[in-house]
């Protein structure tokens, strides 16, 4: 294959099948400047895994830096739990993590259960639907704003905010903004919907996550009106468009590796290895970024102090030093140590919540569904927005249900 043939995720090919690239630099160029994005991309599994747990010489707080101030703490991430370093993030931490904990996050397993039953329930009669915008969005945006606490009635009006907001962000955490004023207006319009939810858990435990971070308390210190906000923000944005785009992605998955499928309904036990595999083998999230606090050298390469690198994930999990067969997807893969959801303190805040929404969805699936088939030829269709979430635009499918 000739380097005219490899296509980077910035692009429209590269978004369709990047993996040749990622494999190749991985290869060739494991630590290398991108000239295009204005950033240095690290390939290999243990560099990606060293620069996370790393927290003298990267931070996560001055990817913002190289903002102008008044735009500094606009983005989602800005002053919260994974946008701050120690020892500010040991704080915040210690107050939001319980609310999120799995003995938390399990209590709603029920719910998640009902509201991927209900979804199919209307579905699957039709033999024919677009998964990923037919179920998996409004799936995980019903499961996020039930947790949160968000009235089912508003189901439109918060992925509204959160397709806005997605629009008017950077391509990668600490990029330019595409629309700062834009960003604004949405930021405020969701303190405006959140004030009085979070109002609301002042003064009344709903049983739900944002009651939890309402009422999270150490020593008389709680969370600020601000950093509730931005966690909201999160969960209803982060949380949607990365469930949304592993689930989208294990029945793609299950779809081009059948015999995999069948493993899956001989031994329904392997559904969380399968989970992780479709963690591993279609990350979510295609690269984190950190910024270099002093100059630090990776691979021979001499990263200067205040340069933002890019961990592409998807060339991390299929490192042949960490993982057999890497391009193979084996959903009873053990160890499967995969970077999707990060490592270190900053691992993603709602990992639980998606890991047992995408557990759930396969139960359901292999209970109800005999054969299934996308109903389009060609690559699918990619968000061009963000090097962070690539999401699928669609994903349509024709079912065979279970009589």
């Amino acid at each position: 294959m000739s380097q005219t043939e490899f296509y980077p995720p910035w692009t429209r090919k590269g978004r369709e099948n990047p993996v040749p690239w990622y494999n190749h630099m991985r290869e060739h160029h494991p630590v290398v400047y991108h000239d295009e994005i204005t950033a240095y991309g690290v390939f290999r599994y243990s560099d990606a895994k060293a620069v996370f747990a790393d927290n003298e010489n990267w931070s996560v707080q001055r990817r913002f830096d190289a903002l102008p101030e008044d735009q500094r703490g606009l983005h989602i991430l800005a002053n919260t739990l994974n946008g701050v370093d120690p020892p500010d993030h040991a704080r915040l931490r210690n107050l939001a993590m319980p609310a999120v904990a799995p003995a938390q996050i399990d209590k709603h397993a029920n719910m998640v259960r009902d509201t991927a039953a209900r979804l199919f329930d209307q579905l699957l009669p039709k033999g024919q639907f677009d998964f990923a915008n037919e179920f998996a969005h409004p799936m995980v945006q019903m499961v996020i704003n039930t947790v949160m606490g968000i009235p089912p009635e508003d189901y439109h009006l918060s992925k509204d905010l959160s397709d806005r907001q997605e629009a008017c962000g950077g391509r990668y955490t600490g990029g330019t903004f595409s629309d700062p004023e834009g960003l604004r207006k949405v930021n405020q319009e969701y303190r405006d919907y959140f004030q009085p939810i979070i109002e609301a858990r002042r003064h009344h435990d709903h049983g739900d996550v944002m009651s939890k971070l309402v009422q999270a308390e150490i020593q008389g210190d709680r969370l600020s009106s601000e950093e509730l906000f931005k966690m909201a923000m999160i969960f209803n944005r982060g949380g949607a468009d990365t469930t949304m785009t592993g689930l989208t992605h294990m029945i793609r998955a299950l779809m081009e590796f059948p015999e995999q499928c069948q493993r899956i309904r001989a031994d329904p036990g392997l559904i969380p290895t399968a989970v992780e595999e479709t963690l591993r083998f279609y990350p979510p999230s295609h690269s984190m970024s950190r910024v270099a606090v002093n100059d630090v050298e990776i691979d021979g390469v001499l990263i200067p102090k205040g340069a933002t690198v890019l961990l592409w994930l998807p060339a991390a999990n299929r490192d042949p030093a960490v993982f057999n067969n890497p391009d193979s997807f084996d959903v009873a893969r053990k160890p499967n140590g995969h970077l999707s959801l990060g490592h270190g303190i900053h691992m993603c805040i709602g990992m639980h919540l998606a890991r047992l929404e995408m557990r759930v969805v396969l139960e359901q699936w292999l209970e109800r569904v005999a054969d299934f088939q996308r109903t389009e030829q060609g690559p699918i269709e990619f968000s061009q927005n963000s090097l962070v979430t690539i999401v699928p635009q669609s994903f349509p499918v024709r079912v065979e249900s279970i009589k």
